[in-house]
């Protein structure tokens, strides 16, 4: 594989945001069928820009003014932030300047199969390495799905090498730091290694969740 030249990148991010950037999509999933000009301006986007600079609490009056920056701005990369009382622009106005609301986000990252996988660990990854993945996405829905009645999620690959997971419910997006801590730990599943096999107090059901809508090979990765 070629040596990523990062000259085209700036040559071709202009163009990116020009013609390909589902702006118009994105300002519409963050309004979720509210007022856009009452709702997506108290919405933190931040922009990662050339060597690693993050531009924290931008925030934009309506889809036009969005699309606007990113065109003059080119970010090498954006983050979706927390819906705030006040617009994050203006965050250092407000002495009461509070996140109110933010998508309940999992990650799955391939480092934390790193006790179970043998063909790759750390940040080296082959075709093997996702069938944890591909198991840990139908496990994570099924729940989310089934024992917390979330009915909107949305699966995407996080640039790297894991899965994210947004579950954007109303009151999911709500939930407080108590709400999310107790929602992951009732998600997580901690796998002890005793002698070369591993334990856990409900691996063995996950694994048959993901075994009702898939046909797997459960085990160390051959």
């Amino acid at each position: 594989m070629a040596d990523f030249d990062e000259s085209l990148l700036l040559q071709t991010l202009p163009e990116y945001y020009r013609r390909h950037f589902p702006t118009k999509t994105l300002y519409k999933w963050l309004s979720y069928g509210r007022n856009p000009s009452a709702y997506f301006q108290l919405r933190e986007l931040a922009f990662i820009l050339e060597n690693d600079v993050h531009v924290r609490f931008r925030s934009f009056n309506d889809c036009a003014e969005f699309e606007r920056e990113l065109r003059r701005a080119n970010p090498r990369k954006l983050d979706i932030g927390a819906v705030y009382n006040h617009k994050p622009r203006d965050n250092k106005k407000f002495a009461d300047f509070r996140a109110v609301e933010r998508e309940l986000v999992f990650d799955i990252d391939l480092t934390d199969y790193d006790e179970i996988r043998t063909c790759c660990t750390e940040a080296k990854v082959c075709e093997k390495c996702w069938r944890w993945l591909s198991i840990a996405v139908d496990v994570l829905d099924f729940l989310l799905k089934k024992h917390f009645g979330f009915r909107h999620r949305l699966w995407v690959f996080s640039g790297r090498r894991g899965i994210h997971c947004w579950v954007a419910d109303a009151i999911a997006r709500k939930l407080q730091n108590a709400g999310r801590s107790a929602v992951a730990e009732y998600l997580s599943v901690i796998v002890v290694r005793i002698h070369d096999k591993y334990k856990s107090s409900n691996f063995s059901y996950l694994i048959k969740i993901a075994s009702n809508s898939r046909v797997y090979r459960v085990g160390a990765s051959q």
